[in-house]
């Protein structure tokens, strides 16, 4: 009797070997399992699986994990593949997941795109912004908005979609504003060469946020400025072609620096001028 019993056992622990949880949540109907298995859907990037729990089954869109109280949208903001992010976060969206939803640390699925597989990731973030995240919202400890965490990994096009819509370039976190993070993570760059983002990229990102408003100027609570000195020099030559090796004047390169920020400042990130 006892031998058959752990025959049985070791049968049904094969067949759950064979069976992901996704499918032992809908073979036994755990309380719950709608929820839990989209989850696990949204995680594997599975869009049928996806759209036949929320459709056939009526899977909450909005349930919180109890752990992290994050979404299915904070994860499908966050995954690596952008084709199949970008196709699960509208997919939800249209069900009813709230674009605005925060977790533990007050972060949004805005924050968790801009943060989590970011290459390629600028449709995701247009359709949260159109669904109407909100741009400046900061997370509980760092005090961090979506610009904060997208200049931190050298995104241009998260940057440009976020500034395009209007989010503030002068919100101030733990480390200072968007500019300052673009700085610290191209120093470490140059420092470890482990590719974050290059100097042309960095100062892209320095145009646009120029560009709409941000003062180079202003310091983090070290006392160091957004765009040191060196950097706005860089950044300067790179605007105002100045002829090789030419010497310029401290005072000459000030009034450039001045009239150049004053010019550039409030101007669109599309590229052009206008």
């Amino acid at each position: 009797m006892i031998k058959k019993y752990f025959i049985l056992c070791a049968a049904i622990g094969a067949l759950f070997a064979e069976m992901n949880l996704h499918s032992v949540l809908i073979a036994f109907r755990v309380k719950g399992w709608q929820n839990k298995a989209l989850r696990q859907a949204v995680k594997k990037g599975d869009v049928s699986e996806v759209t036949k729990l929320i459709e056939q089954y009526k899977a909450n869109v909005n349930a919180k994990t109890t752990k992290n109280l994050r979404t299915p949208l904070h994860r499908a903001s966050a995954l690596e593949d952008s084709e199949i992010a970008e196709k699960l976060v509208k997919k939800l969206l249209a069900a009813g997941a709230l674009p605005n939803a925060k977790d533990k640390f007050r972060k949004s699925p805005l924050h968790f795109a801009c943060e989590w597989g970011v290459e390629g990731k600028g449709a995701v973030v247009k359709a949260l912004i159109k669904a109407g995240s909100r741009l400046n919202d900061q997370s509980f400890y760092s005090k961090e908005t979506p610009l904060h965490i997208a200049c931190a990994r050298g995104s241009v096009d998260n940057v440009k979609a976020l500034i395009n819509a209007g989010a503030n370039p002068n919100v101030y976190s733990i480390y200072g504003v968007p500019l300052h993070r673009a700085f610290r993570f191209y120093q470490v760059d140059l420092s470890n060469k482990i590719g974050l983002f290059g100097e042309e990229k960095f100062f892209e990102i320095v145009k646009m946020l120029i560009r709409a408003g941000a003062n180079p100027f202003i310091e983090n609570r070290h006392g160091e400025k957004a765009l040191p000195y060196a950097e706005r020099k860089k950044f300067v030559q790179t605007i105002v072609p100045f002829k090789k090796d030419a010497i310029i004047k401290e005072t000459t390169f000030s009034i450039i620096e001045t009239l150049l920020f004053s010019v550039t400042q409030g101007k669109k990130t599309n590229g052009d001028s206008k």
